[in-house]
């Protein structure tokens, strides 16, 4: 038995929320009509300038996306892809979660049976051009994770003529995981993360440079030892 992993990866998911349709779809929630009046104007009227240098480009509407950087945005984006595991047809028998842009499906591959993960692949691309959105071939992986050499890999998965990477390790929400279900790399990325922070601590000491520091360690809550480093002028 082994498990098929997808992690799929949008094209600058916000950016590309269409106003109409996720209106549409916050209708079918039966929302008040109070709140959806008040996210049709959040949403609409809104536009764009880029400086550069000190020159300015000319003002453009933004006719798609939820602002990044609001409370609301990821709840907005949330209804949006709320219907995207209903396009698979239960049958496939996969397993799909969602945290704000990020999207995993898995499956569990008994001995002697395929994988259906390329069907699955191929229902969320066509879902994501239904919904004017577009699918990252080159940022979306995928993962074998399996400890009986005597079951064959799944065959390469693709979204269009692109071949989806296939690879060992995945950071996903923050946590590195390998094919062997093992905590090395997740281990090794945290340790590398601490010695910059101490290395940066030990420097400003070298320097003599007047310093309060604040060393935290949370063992519940965050899996990485936090240093604060203020530096002022004597």
């Amino acid at each position: 038995m082994g498990v098929h992993a997808l992690f799929i990866d949008f094209c600058k998911a916000f950016d590309l929320v269409d106003h109409g349709l996720l209106l549409r779809k916050l209708a079918k929630m039966n929302v008040s009509k109070s709140f959806w009046l008040w996210t049709r104007s959040f949403l609409e009227g809104r536009s764009q300038q880029v400086k550069l240098r000190g020159a300015l480009s000319s003002i453009r509407p933004c006719l798609t996306g939820v602002p990044q950087g609001s409370v609301i945005s990821p709840t907005l984006f949330n209804v949006h892809v709320d219907d995207l595991e209903d396009c698979i047809p239960s049958y496939l028998d996969i397993n799909t979660h969602k945290y704000a842009d990020d999207c995993t499906q898995d499956e569990v591959i008994p001995y002697g049976s395929t994988s259906n993960m390329q069907e699955v692949l191929d229902t969320i691309n066509d879902w994501a051009l239904r919904n004017k959105m577009k699918l990252n071939a080159k940022k979306t992986k995928d993962m074998w994770i399996c400890f009986k050499a005597a079951i064959p890999e799944p065959p390469s998965l693709k979204i269009g003529d692109n071949t989806i990477e296939r690879v060992n390790t995945f950071k996903l929400l923050g946590l590195w995981i390998n094919d062997t279900l093992k905590w090395n790399n997740h281990i090794e990325e945290i340790t590398k993360k601490a010695n910059k922070r101490l290395f940066y601590l030990r420097e400003g000491r070298r320097a003599n440079l007047r310093t309060i520091t604040t060393l935290k360690f949370t063992t519940l809550k965050k899996t990485t030892p936090k240093i604060f480093l203020c530096t002022y002028n004597s």
